[in-house]
């Protein structure tokens, strides 16, 4: 019995994960202008104060992403 119900939790998981990531490429698709406003913006400011390193580990995707995980209504800190 143990078996079917893991197979049940691990359904639901999976389900609640598609569901976030149609969510989330919804959103995207909706503001992708104002997010590549944002992000060149962010990158100019944050080169003109801190140099040509600035924020060089990321890119469009990371900030995106950071954007989208804290600007969520329902969105935990990790």
């Amino acid at each position: 019995m143990s078996d079917e119900s893991d197979s049940d939790d691990d359904s639901d998981i999976e389900d609640f994960r598609i569901a976030v990531t149609r969510t989330e490429t919804n959103w995207f698709v909706e503001h992708n202008d104002v997010l590549q406003e944002l992000y060149h913006s962010f990158k100019s400011q944050g080169e003109t104060l801190f140099g040509n390193w600035f924020f060089q580990s990321g890119g469009f995707h990371h900030f995106v992403n950071f954007v989208y995980l804290h600007s969520q209504l329902s969105s935990k800190p990790p």
